[in-house]
C-alpha cells in the first residue's frame, strides 16, 4: 500500500514566499502576486500547473488567518509574537483540509 502525505518541503516553500513579503503589504496581497512569486521561486522549468490548486488553497488559508489575527489585534500588520499563532493556525487548517479531502476519501473508497 502506498501512503500519500503532503510535501513538507513544498508547504515550507509556500510559507517562505509568504513571509518574504513586507509585513505591511501582506494585508493587501492578492493571489496573482503571491502565485507569481511562488512560480518565480520554484522556477519555470520545475513549475507544473498542478501546483496552482495547492498554491491557491495555501494562499486562501494564510490570507484568512493573517487577516483574522490582524483584525483581532486592531493592527495593520502582525507583531512578531503573533506569528506563532499564525503558523499553527495555517498548519492545522491545511492538515484538516488534507485529512478531509484525501485521507477520508481514500478510506471511504477502500471500504
Amino acid at each position: 500500500m502506498r501512503f500519500i502525505k503532503p510535501s513538507k518541503k513544498f508547504y515550507s516553500l509556500l510559507m517562505s514566499v509568504w513571509m518574504g513579503f513586507d509585513s505591511t503589504s501582506l494585508a493587501k496581497l492578492d493571489f496573482r502576486s503571491y502565485h507569481d512569486s511562488v512560480k518565480d521561486r520554484i522556477g519555470l522549468m520545475k513549475w507544473k500547473e498542478e501546483f496552482k490548486d495547492a498554491v491557491s488553497q495555501f494562499y486562501q488559508v494564510a490570507k484568512e488567518e493573517y487577516d483574522k489575527i490582524r483584525e483581532e489585534n486592531g493592527a495593520s500588520s502582525l507583531e512578531v509574537s503573533d506569528y506563532t499563532a499564525f503558523f499553527t493556525n495555517v498548519k492545522n487548517r491545511l492538515l484538516d483540509t488534507w485529512n478531509e479531502n484525501i485521507v477520508f476519501k481514500i478510506k471511504e473508497s477502500s471500504s
